[in-house]
């Protein structure tokens, strides 16, 4: 139960529930609710109060439930939109070694290329993604489809639309943690920027370091000369990475 929960952390904080509840902007009225009503605050609720005691948001979304979906490895976010898309058959290239063997510099075979790398860096934000943007993105990356989400989670196919669109503050803990699961991530890490106001996020500059090798290490030479082209607008330091990755000893992308 969520108020078992909550008492639990206002004893370890040495706040009474109904001050703990002002301080964070909810009416007293709300722990009578969680308390007889097994009621539970939203994920806007959520987010506060993993802030006010200093606990992961997990702990909060915790319903005694004790069979996962699927035991997989958690995947953040950030990682997300460099990540090899699921189902996606990769172009052959052809490598020249062999006799007879021309490589294949068509235009249409370039134009696939170059087309998948805009893809690639177009899907890589500039800031840090709101928590709608991330259930998408996680969706996307991990070959998910809407239908599957909403079934694993309980909720009709429109909802689901409707929180990756924006709307997602009437979202409840436990469909957070059902959500999290299904995505095979965290909570913390679903609602990890929600605090930030607008202003706050569009000048926080995102972490495009584990880009580099993801890149890199798929030989995708052009996403990764864009991104670094798209870094430059934050980070001159950053470019310079993108530029060495690219002229590596090992020639992956120079070949």
């Amino acid at each position: 139960m969520f108020y078992d929960i909550y008492a639990e952390l206002c004893a370890k904080k040495g706040v009474s529930p109904s001050r703990a509840a002002v301080d964070m902007g909810f009416y007293r009225s709300s722990v009578s609710y969680w308390k007889n009503k097994g009621g539970s605050p939203g994920k806007d609720g959520i987010t506060k109060m993993a802030a006010y005691f200093g606990v992961p948001a997990a702990l909060l979304t915790e319903t005694g439930e004790k069979k996962a979906l699927k035991p997989a490895k958690p995947v953040k976010a950030k990682e997300v939109s460099a990540a090899k898309p699921a189902n996606r058959e990769e172009p052959a290239v052809s490598s020249g070694t062999d006799q007879g063997d021309v490589p294949d510099n068509s235009p249409s075979m370039f134009s696939r290329q170059l087309a998948k790398a805009f893809e690639l860096v177009s899907d890589i934000p500039s800031r840090p993604m709101t928590f709608s943007e991330k259930i998408k993105a996680l969706r996307k990356q991990q070959g998910l489809t809407v239908d599957y989400i909403a079934k694993a989670v309980n909720v009709d196919k429109k909802t689901l639309l409707m929180w990756e669109s924006g709307n997602s503050d009437g979202i409840r803990r436990y469909k957070l943690g059902k959500l999290a699961k299904v995505l095979n991530t965290t909570v913390d890490d679903l609602i990890s920027s929600d605090d930030l106001t607008p202003k706050d996020r569009d000048q926080a500059v995102l972490d495009f370091g584990p880009y580099i090798e993801l890149l890199r290490a798929r030989g995708e030479c052009l996403a990764l000369f864009m991104l670094a082209r798209k870094a430059s607008r934050e980070d001159i330091e950053l470019t310079i990475s993108f530029m060495r990755a690219l002229m590596s000893a090992d020639q992956t992308c120079v070949d």
